[in-house]
């Protein structure tokens, strides 16, 4: 490595230009000069680099999808949803660490939690798939429940990454039993005391139909979000403190799993009866009260069931349609925008599932990380 980099161009502008870099090569580039090494692996650098990325992704965001006979986690851009395109170098391969049937909680700058679940002692890791390092975290207390709740997201206000974990008691009609709360600063679990009454829902969407956990929807402003059928069940991940907020209406289906819409919690409802049309709904909060807000109508066919996973920016959705008559399933991308529907074939024999995830390539490393492969 040379001491410095052989020009004359500041290092405030040099800096500015690295800003601008995808980790790959900002990886590479550590290697230029020690100037360059410094800069990059500065926490400062590091947290504007991080910031610009999420910025960025707003606009471009790289979708999470899951290969489930193959258990190969991967990115996709917007405009690749079928799997007849060649994928290789976006391929995002777990580490045989986390077992062999690990479970995608979410991703939160550019961290993914991920979780083996296997005979009730849960093993949790983060890993930055970017700079391949991982952290297993301490073992959590053994669950005794086959259902449960896991989130996973960051509070900004203490700078510090927390994964939640509800279980629940057959014997009490699905009732909270346990609360364990993981942060990383303390780096330990912690039982705490739901304010609120927990009740798990015994409906389960689709997607998680051969599971006995369940996800958490979103995390929008340091509030993780779970979907409970008639209801949202909300966690403060700085305040640790659970809320309940009732949907707009239980005349309306529910169409969507949670989402976020431009920096706002919302959901796509139709109507269920002799109405028709779907609509988008945003979580509000008008002078200190909860309420929804009905935004805009969705195209919805009504020959076709509908289903939205995530919002991508740009005016654009990704989701499902299933043909009424002929079952017939297709991932689609939706652009409210131009009122524009592009369909996918979901090919069953390639069991490609989309989570509904948007990952963003970082350079975060927490403490504890280690280089995996």
């Amino acid at each position: 490595m040379a001491n410095n980099f052989d020009g004359d161009i500041p290092e405030d502008i040099v800096r500015e230009i690295l800003l601008r870099l995808p980790v790959k090569l900002l990886l590479q580039y550590t290697s230029v000069c020690k100037t360059w090494l410094s800069i990059i692996t500065s926490p400062d650098f590091i947290s504007s680099h991080t910031h610009r990325a999420l910025m960025v992704s707003r606009i471009d965001p790289t979708l999470l999808a899951i290969r489930v006979n193959e258990l190969i986690l991967f990115s996709r851009a917007r405009d690749g949803l079928t799997s007849n395109n060649n994928h290789s170098n976006n391929l995002l391969v777990m580490p045989r660490l986390f077992g062999i049937k690990p479970f995608v909680i979410n991703s939160c700058n550019g961290i993914i939690c991920v979780a083996n679940l296997v005979n009730h002692n849960d093993l949790f890791y983060l890993w930055n798939p970017a700079i391949r390092k991982c952290r297993k975290l301490p073992d959590p207390p053994r669950r005794r429940s086959y259902r449960y709740i896991i989130g996973f997201g960051y509070d900004s206000i203490s700078a510090d990454y927390k994964v939640v974990r509800c279980e629940y008691d057959y014997s009490r009609y699905f009732k909270a039993r346990k609360v364990h709360v993981y942060s990383t600063n303390a780096d330990c679990w912690r039982e705490i005391r739901p304010t609120i009454p927990l009740e798990y829902s015994s409906w389960i969407p689709l997607e998680y139909r051969g599971w006995r956990s369940k996800r958490a929807d979103i995390v929008v402003n340091g509030v993780v979000y779970f979907d409970n059928f008639d209801e949202l069940i909300s966690f403060d991940l700085h305040k640790e403190i659970f809320g309940r907020i009732p949907l707009p209406s239980s005349h309306r289906l529910q169409l969507s799993k949670v989402l976020d819409f431009e920096g706002a919690v919302a959901m796509v409802f139709g109507y269920i009866g002799d109405e028709v049309g779907a609509h988008l709904w945003t979580l509000d909060d008008v002078s200190g009260r909860v309420t929804w807000t009905k935004i805009f109508s969705i195209d919805a066919d009504p020959d076709s069931y509908l289903w939205l996973k995530c919002y991508l920016g740009g005016g654009q959705f990704c989701g499902r349609i299933t043909n009424k008559k002929t079952d017939d399933v297709y991932n689609i991308l939706y652009n409210y925008e131009k009122k524009k529907t592009k369909l996918y074939r979901n090919d069953l024999d390639d069991s490609t599932v989309l989570t509904g995830m948007i990952h963003t390539e970082t350079l975060v490393s927490l403490g504890g990380f280690e280089q995996v492969e």
